[in-house]
């Protein structure tokens, strides 16, 4: 080698890779894609969290509406029922008659005797006096609506044993537990008013019908 020429350096080796793209992009994006994940999913938990406190609300109102629905039923049934607290037994008020009382003593044969009336029909019996005068019209002791009496079994009406009586239009028979219950229709009428004794007839089939559904109070 001539010591006077230079000395010829090799040319660099062409690269002829394209460049690497930095991984700190593709990291980048891949933190995006999980935030964005994360935060749809805690976007859906709330939206869900938020879906079950209203279905719970609103559960608790119906519950809340069925509770007072209950209660309101409870107090109309309890107001729709007569109940005859010295027999121990209960019947629908009559329709026609929802205000009707009644009052118990005991006859000569010493049975429990409930007798009925109503405060419209005594009132009417008052405002359109009989003539001539009732004695006692339509009060209580005159059974204005009927009378019911209870029978222990083997208790003889008119000669006959209550077990064998038969309902009749005016009389109805009814047992309950080991008594017996009858209906007695009011035998006169309490007014010589015609518009009070159209007023005692109605009451009256309205009682007599209440009773056939008797029972004893549970």
């Amino acid at each position: 080698m001539d010591p006077q020429q230079p000395l010829q350096q090799p040319m660099p080796e062409m690269n002829t890779m394209p460049p690497a793209k930095p991984s700190k992009v593709w990291m980048i994006i891949a933190i995006l894609a999980v935030i964005i994940l994360i935060g749809g999913g805690v976007y859906a938990f709330m939206k869900m969290q938020a879906y079950n406190t209203n279905v719970a609300n609103l559960n608790t109102q119906v519950s809340d509406a069925k509770a007072q629905t209950a209660t309101l039923q409870a107090a109309n049934d309890a107001a729709a029922i007569l109940k005859i607290t010295e027999f121990g037994v209960q019947m629908p008020k009559p329709t026609d008659a929802k205000e009707v009382f009644y009052f118990v003593v005991k006859n000569t044969a010493s049975n429990q005797v409930a007798s009925f009336s109503s405060p419209g029909l005594q009132s009417l019996a008052a405002q359109n006096p009989s003539a001539p005068a009732v004695a006692n019209a339509c009060g209580l002791n005159s059974g204005a609506l009927g009378t019911i009496t209870k029978f222990d079994a083997g208790s003889l009406v008119k000669g006959v044993k209550i077990e064998e009586v038969k309902d009749t239009d005016v009389m109805i028979v009814k047992k309950q537990d080991v008594a017996y219950y009858v209906y007695n229709a009011p035998a006169t009428q309490c007014s010589t008013v015609k518009v009070v004794q159209d007023l005692q007839t109605l009451q009256a089939k309205s009682v007599q019908e209440a009773f056939k559904s008797i029972a004893v109070v549970k």
